[in-house]
């Protein structure tokens, strides 16, 4: 019981430091300098009725 206790233990503590890792890495990086174009310009210009459904219970 004590080795899987251990081995979950630390298969989750080298996961999060991987993820604090990448985190710090792109924090430092910062906001891209170039942004995209908004995916949903051309959707926005349409009739509503013309619109493609994106989501829909």
């Amino acid at each position: 019981m004590w080795i899987s206790l251990i081995g979950f233990t630390l298969v989750y503590a080298i996961l999060a430091v991987i993820e604090v890792a990448l985190l710090l890495k792109y924090i430092k990086q910062g906001a891209p300098e170039h942004v995209v174009a908004d995916p949903y310009e051309e959707a926005a210009k349409q009739a509503d009725e013309d619109k493609q459904l994106y989501f829909a219970y």
